[in-house]
């Protein structure tokens, strides 16, 4: 039935907006100086409209659904002279024009490091993560993934996942209970030290909000030579929407099958007669069930930027993000007891948590930065970071199978706050020397991590049939609590890089970087009194080449380190403390633009190594060594682009062999790593139509195999069955409004999304509809 409503509701939009609809043309070009340069971040608006863009790293703007008919174009940018334009605009047509700034001050050749390099385009020109200056992906020589605020538009994200799920080797993971993002990319876990926010790393302990996403970077292999501490597989950076020249609103609704209800908005602009200080404000509220038993979710979001420009040279921007998310743990259903050999299967919503079962977090984010221009050749920038997390649970899960179709359960009551501290001070240069031309960064940071935690357990809560579960067996008030953690961690951490991009001639181009890493640590258990400290110093270096065969294509290598502090400074059985966890990551492919850059191939093949990982102590079972080593190769191949106008796909293929090399029990050397698909295909395609009656329906569909997978980190684990998944919209966009409808799991193929252990398998959702409706003034 309530399908039903969905597709009633659906036809009655389109039907009233094919009714109201116009035909609307669009605004093409590029924004250069008065000396022939690029403008990066210059804003081209349509006066007293609500229509506008940035230009990109190429000064390239679009702007879309333009009534027809002459308007008035005023084109503004830090350092020039503000510019208006008459531009005559026809239904059904792209419009060009191109555009000339005069410098209002000295010649200045302008470094960009705020958001507004980033357009509205499809594939993207401009990303920043992996070099901290805006440089075009296919002059760098490593491979990387860039998810545009136009994907993002189309996939119409509610969590991160729903859109990085379409990269080239990156798989989902359980979420430690469905609380927070966990990927593994490349073969490994990719999480709270990988995931970062506009540069800073980001590591909450809960989903992160998608309502103020402008796009998604994702590097592959490790980030170490410019951000420390990462792993491996690669690092995710949330890129957030930056204010905008001109007013604008957008307010949506969301719902879903399973009774989500998720309205938010989008507003901002100037808010002086000059444009030099500009705020925007995106918010999200979201309620409602899930697949799952007992799990719902309560969701409040709020998120101010506001800009200013100081004068022609320098720039402040401050932003802020206040979560609060409410959202039972869930660890899933046991698949398989070892003991009697026997493998289970359930519905998709079964749970093995109790009703009671509740955790609350709230996030308060806040970052500044500002950016002086010094010079036609340097900028200096000054960032800063705080976060503070706050979250509360008391949960039963699963400890194990006691009795064969019987599981033992453990009730947990756990306490946390985290906070992360970090400032970046750098100085970016563009700058020609001879006949190279130079893109550089050296920088500092300093960063501080704390967290304050505390857990109580019953282990013998009670145990259940795995068919015939009770619930609600013990009141919270009757268990036998133990505390099994207490303590507070402390990590300091003092970084000093260096990188230099630079173009030696027309089809050669060369990365270097190198960062210096002191990280102390702090480990108080106030369980037993001891407090240890360790101090780690290192060197994490990168070198990459890219050499241009064609225009169009270029061949690339790279090679670079990274490492991972071993957590809660563990000690071997004399006492030693055991030493960071080293990364190394080798790679070449190929890179292929076509079509003017609106189509592009990216092939790769990589090689990491994990050294130092810690195995069982074969001579004290008590105690470990540190020599684990795992190993993951492979290969990458995506391809993207806009070939026609109204028709945007990306897809990809990998593969990826990633297993333990060395262990202390030889039967665990030769064992796939937990949760990683040798095999992956992944594609999403999205047609709209441009012309005639039907202009502006669509249609989209998303498709992603994924390989069996292993379930537990134990010698010839069972595996997760292998499946296929696909998601199909429909949708209208109007010139003020649009609706999607979308099918997930339109086959409702039963699968797992992925395993912590044999206790631990999530079920992923079964067939449902999401229905969308967007309104912008």
């Amino acid at each position: 039935m309530k399908s039903y409503s969905f597709l009633l509701l659906l036809t009655f939009l389109l039907v009233l907006t094919n009714a109201t609809a116009q035909n609307v043309g669009d605004i093409i070009g590029n924004v250069v100086g008065d000396d022939g340069n690029t403008i990066i971040g210059a804003n081209v608006i349509i006066q007293g409209g609500n229509y506008g863009d940035a230009t990109d790293v190429n000064g390239n703007y679009i702007i879309h659904n333009v009534a027809p008919g002459k308007k008035k174009i005023v084109i503004t940018s830090v350092g020039f002279a503000t510019q208006t334009v008459e531009v005559e605009v026809v239904a059904g047509e792209k419009t060009t024009k191109n555009f000339k700034l005069k410098s209002a001050y000295s010649e200045l050749n302008e470094v960009v490091v705020s958001g507004d390099l980033y357009s509205d385009e499809y594939l993207t020109n401009a990303t920043t993560i992996g070099t901290k200056v805006p440089i075009h992906p296919k002059e760098l020589p490593f491979a990387l993934d860039v998810l545009s605020k136009y994907m993002l538009d189309q996939i119409e994200p509610v969590r991160i996942t729903d859109a990085v799920q379409y990269v080239s080797g990156v798989n989902q993971e359980t979420g430690f209970g469905g609380r927070t993002d966990i990927y593994i990319i490349r073969g490994f876990r990719s999480e709270r030290e990988s995931i970062f926010k506009n540069g800073f790393r980001n590591p909450m302990r809960i989903y992160r909000e998608s309502s103020n996403i402008q796009q998604i970077e994702i590097v592959k292999g490790p980030a170490s030579a410019l951000y420390g501490v990462s792993d491996p597989g690669g690092t995710i950076n949330i890129v957030t929407k930056a204010p905008k020249s001109y007013k604008h609103g957008e307010v949506s609704f969301t719902t879903n099958s399973f009774g989500m209800v998720r309205p938010s908005f989008d507003i901002g602009g100037p808010l002086d007669d000059e444009g030099k200080m500009k705020f925007r404000l995106n918010g999200a509220i979201e309620s409602g069930g899930t697949y799952r038993d007992f799990v719902n979710t309560e969701r409040y979001f709020l998120a101010p930027v506001l800009t200013y420009d100081i004068s022609p040279r320098t720039k402040i921007t401050v932003q802020g993000e206040y979560l609060n998310h409410s959202q039972p743990t869930d660890r899933g259903v046991p698949l398989y007891d070892p003991n009697t050999d026997t493998k289970y299967s359930f519905e998709p919503n079964k749970s093995f948590g109790d009703p009671y079962n509740e955790t609350k977090n709230t996030n308060n984010l806040t970052q500044y930065e500002v950016a002086h221009q010094i010079n036609d050749k340097w900028t200096f920038r000054n960032a800063g970071n705080m976060l503070f997390t706050n979250g509360a649970r008391n949960a039963v899960e699963v400890s194990g199978f006691v009795a064969p179709d019987s599981v033992k359960r453990y009730y947990q009551d756990q306490r946390h706050s985290e906070q992360y501290l970090a400032m970046q001070n750098e100085f970016l240069g563009s700058f020609n020397w001879g006949s190279t031309k130079h893109k550089a960064v050296l920088g500092v940071e300093v960063a501080q991590t704390t967290t304050d935690m505390f857990i109580q357990q019953d282990k013998s809560y009670d145990t259940v049939s795995v068919y015939n579960t009770e619930y609600n067996q013990l009141p919270p008030n009757e268990l036998d609590m133990v505390t099994t953690n207490d303590y507070l961690y402390t990590i300091n951490n003092y970084g000093f890089y260096v990188q230099d991009f630079i173009e030696l001639t027309n089809w050669l181009n060369v990365i270097g970087g190198v960062r210096y890493d002191i990280y102390q640590q702090e480990y108080n258990n106030r369980k037993n009194g001891e407090i240890t400290n360790s101090t780690y110093m290192g060197v994490s270096p990168r070198v990459g080449v890219m050499g241009k065969l064609t225009k169009s294509i270029s061949l690339f290598t790279n090679l670079s380190t990274g490492f991972n502090p071993q957590w809660g400074n563990p000690a071997d059985k004399n006492g030693n403390l055991f030493d960071p966890i080293v990364n190394t990551s080798f790679d070449f492919g190929a890179k292929l633009y076509f079509l003017n850059d609106k189509f592009n191939i990216t092939a790769t093949y990589f090689d990491l190594t994990r050294n130092g990982m810690l195995v069982q102590d074969p001579t004290d079972q008590d105690f470990q060594v540190q020599t684990g080593v795992a190993k993951s190769n492979g290969i990458e191949f995506d391809l993207q682009g806009e070939p026609l106008p109204g028709w945007t796909f990306m897809t990809s293929y990998s593969y990826t062999n990633a297993r333990i090399t060395e262990d202390t029990n030889p039967d665990m050397v030769g064992q796939a790593l937990l949760n990683v698909a040798p095999h992956m295909y992944k594609l999403w395609m999205n047609y709209e139509i441009q012309r005639g009656g039907l202009k502006g329906f669509g249609a989209g569909v998303g498709y992603n195999y994924v390989s069996e997978r292993a379930a537990a980190n134990v010698p010839n684990s069972e595996m997760l069955p292998e499946y296929n998944l696909i998601e199909g919209n429909l949708f209208y966009r109007a010139d003020r409004w649009s609706t999607t409808l979308t099918v997930k799991n339109l086959t409702n193929t039963e699968y797992y999304v992925g395993s912590q252990n044999y206790n631990r398998v999530m079920p992923g959702a079964p067939r449902h509809f999401v229905l969308s409706f967007k309104y912008l003034f």
